[in-house]
């Protein structure tokens, strides 16, 4: 099963990714979000990666952070997922009550339109 956590953007998020298990050593997709933009990544040590964001004004216009993960990732497959764009429809399925869903949607199929089917987890 996948873990998606979703957070405030600001200036706690470093103690919330810092407590969260997944934080540190673990590969994950990370999606910033506003109410009209995404930006999606994938990180190592989402910690580490979240630090550096914080430092670049760029940054700043986004109001969440939401980060995707599991216990069966492996580097391979979160490059395949943020490559391939596919991060909303995890959301989507995942969170479905996340304000998250709507905008990456959004944002991410004007950039790349697809129509992706993601393989089921390995037990």
């Amino acid at each position: 099963m996948a873990n998606v956590v979703d957070y405030v953007y600001d200036e706690n998020i470093i103690s919330s990714v810092t407590g969260w298990n997944y934080g540190t050593n673990w590969p994950v997709v990370y999606v910033y979000y506003n109410s009209v933009k995404a930006y999606v990544g994938e990180t190592l040590d989402a910690v580490r990666r979240t630090e550096q964001h914080r430092s670049e004004k760029q940054f700043d216009e986004f109001t969440n952070i939401c980060f995707i993960t599991s216990k069966t990732f492996n580097k391979s497959v979160i490059i395949s997922l943020n490559g391939a764009m596919d991060i909303p429809l995890l959301i989507g399925e995942l969170t479905p009550k996340s304000a998250a869903s709507q905008v990456i949607d959004d944002a991410l199929r004007k950039e790349r339109p697809r129509d992706i089917t993601m393989p089921s987890e390995r037990r």
